[in-house]
């Protein structure tokens, strides 16, 4: 408990970007050293600027022991970058980070198959639908769900695996102990009993729009965008308005995107009766970044066919 004191100081000192953190710690090794550590040795530590070592000049440590004493309060626990539970495919993208805040059962994240869906919020019924079934068939097969918990797809992924009695993950876009949207507070306490909730943020932190897409990141990135190892099914974060997409590098033409029911990083969902004339309408017949398009009528295991280079019926 001694040490986390110093990881949350650092997380949440005001002012100082994250690539700064990131670079101070691979300079010193540890939050406290970091610390104690004398403005003059701050400066060492590549790319840092006499600006950025005035910030930490703020030692108070009251913000930190609330933010421990609230994480008591509520059940929920912290996982450092340094901690052998914290997952190495989030460790090695360009800007992990450096605290996680939970409630719930932490998975082995990289001895799952992790799947993400994702979507608008704004859906048809039909959308509601098929990532609700496509959640539960993942689920089935054995898949590690992860999503946002946000009203729309991504709510209705989460609750169908839940029916299939599978483990979710929800990231948060706000601290854990916020439940939004508040009309998702049963999924909230579901996810909490039988899966795990993360989020970047301490408790308390009210959700705002930039958090939902940088929050993102947290499961929704791998180091090899479009090569999925082996076993490794994680997608990747495809934002419906296109930036997290871009990141990634899988776009599609806005057209197609509108009709788009069910985004997912590797696999989109359309509803169409015309397969094969929907397929002519794609640029080069297939969608950018190696993406798949997961046409309804067909069976999920040959989503994992298709999209996940021979990983066909994953199991737990």
């Amino acid at each position: 408990m001694a040490a986390l004191k110093y990881w949350v100081w650092l997380t949440t000192l005001p002012g100082l970007g994250e690539r700064a953190k990131l670079q101070l710690l691979a300079h010193f090794g540890s939050p406290e050293e970091i610390y104690f550590a004398p403005e003059g040795e701050l400066l060492l530590a590549e790319g840092i600027t006499k600006l950025q070592a005035a910030l930490l000049a703020d030692k108070s440590l009251d913000r930190a022991e609330k933010v421990l004493e609230d994480c008591a309060r509520d059940g929920q626990f912290l996982l450092t970058m340094d901690d052998a539970g914290y997952p190495a495919r989030l460790r090695n993208i360009y800007d992990p980070p450096l605290l996680l805040y939970g409630k719930g059962s932490l998975p082995l994240f990289d001895d799952e198959v992790a799947v993400t869906v994702v979507g608008t919020r704004d859906c048809t019924p039909y959308g509601v639908r098929a990532a609700s079934q496509l959640g539960y068939e993942l689920a089935r097969q054995g898949a590690l769900l992860v999503s946002g918990m946000a009203k729309g797809i991504d709510g209705a992924a989460m609750r169908g695996a839940l029916q299939a009695g599978g483990f979710t993950a929800a990231v948060l876009g706000g601290g854990v102990d916020v439940v939004y949207p508040a009309e998702n507070r049963r999924l909230y306490e579901d996810i909490a009993a039988t899966g795990v909730l993360l989020s970047e943020y301490p408790p308390g932190t009210e959700p705002l729009p930039g958090h939902f897409q940088k929050g993102g990141g947290v499961f929704f990135q791998h180091p090899h965008p479009g090569q999925p190892a082996e076993k490794d099914a994680q997608m990747h974060h495809f934002h419906p308005h296109g930036a997290a997409g871009h990141a990634a590098g899988l776009q599609m033409p806005e057209e197609l995107r509108k009709r788009a029911d069910v985004h997912t990083g590797k696999i989109s969902v359309f509803r169409t009766q015309k397969p094969g004339e929907f397929l002519q309408r794609l640029p080069h017949g297939k969608l950018v970044g190696g993406a798949q398009a997961f046409l309804c009528g067909q069976k999920t295991d040959e989503a994992f066919q298709m999209g996940f280079h021979g990983v066909t019926s994953p199991a737990r």
